[in-house]
């Protein structure tokens, strides 16, 4: 990416959007610096979130397109 190309994609970024690619940023290299502790991080996360009920149709039709794969 060459400076004129960055130049015209950043001065329309508002400023939610540099702290949110300031943050990512930040995170992905941090991840790279230490996987374990990224990898535990995202473990406990997960582990916060509800199972999927087996008998809603949503799940039913992403899981025969699974088994279509």
């Amino acid at each position: 990416m060459n400076i004129g190309r960055l130049w015209r994609t950043a001065r329309h970024l508002t400023p939610a959007q540099w702290r949110y690619r300031l943050t990512g940023q930040g995170r992905r290299a941090l991840a790279r610096l230490a996987p374990g502790t990224a990898r535990r991080r995202i473990e406990a996360l997960a582990a916060t979130l509800p199972l999927p009920d087996p008998s809603r149709p949503a799940v039913i039709a992403a899981a025969q397109h699974v088994l279509l794969l």
